[in-house]
């Protein structure tokens, strides 16, 4: 049976590693990842090209609620499309970081009721470890301090918590502080590849 993830987690706790990497380990996991949809969205729709990183600094002053709404249904499409021949994972977190703290757009009930999630899967790691990895490469992220970083993983997480008590079903909190990436056993043999 194929399984529809929904991964999320805090800017750098590592879900584009873990995600080029399970992908690797079998070709039939396929891979959505909203905010790579997003920029190729928005690039479309100014006649210009927006790098993801781009909006990882905040998006407000970019993207608009039919942005939104245009990535959500194509992101249902995705998982529709895929789900009888392939895991899929939904790589998104909707808590952004704004200049002005944080802000966060929520799946609305009926759109978790037409979702096809089978896990949650979170990624979480310690604040110093996030600065470091922001600090080693950017990706337009922007240097936030120890509190701004906590305050975002415990709202992330406390997101796919309300998210895996409406669709019941299981959440899985990975540690991607650990360098070894164990986690990553698990997550395959959660997808039985």
């Amino acid at each position: 049976m194929y399984k529809s993830i929904y991964l999320t987690g805090a800017p750098a706790t590592g879900k584009s590693t873990i995600l080029k990497i399970l992908s690797e380990e079998s070709d039939k996991i396929k891979i959505f990842e909203y905010g790579k949809e997003m920029a190729k969205h928005l690039s479309l729709q100014n006649k210009s090209i927006i790098e993801q990183s781009s909006m990882k600094g905040g998006i407000e002053s970019l993207v608009a609620q039919n942005d939104i709404d245009a990535i959500d249904k194509k992101m249902k499409i995705f998982i529709d499309e895929h789900i009888g021949n392939y895991h899929t994972i939904i790589d998104t977190h909707q808590i952004t970081k704004e200049e002005y703290g944080f802000k966060l757009k929520t799946f609305s009930f009926e759109q978790l009721k037409e979702l096809r999630i089978d896990e949650i899967w979170v990624l979480y790691c310690d604040s110093k470890t996030v600065q470091k990895r922001v600090r080693l490469n950017s990706e337009g992220r922007p240097i936030i301090e120890d509190y701004e970083s906590d305050f975002h993983s415990y709202a992330q997480s406390h997101l796919a918590i309300l998210y895996s008590m409406i669709k019941d079903v299981p959440i899985y909190f990975f540690n991607s502080g650990d360098a070894s990436m164990s986690y990553k056993e698990i997550m395959l043999r959660n997808l039985n590849v």
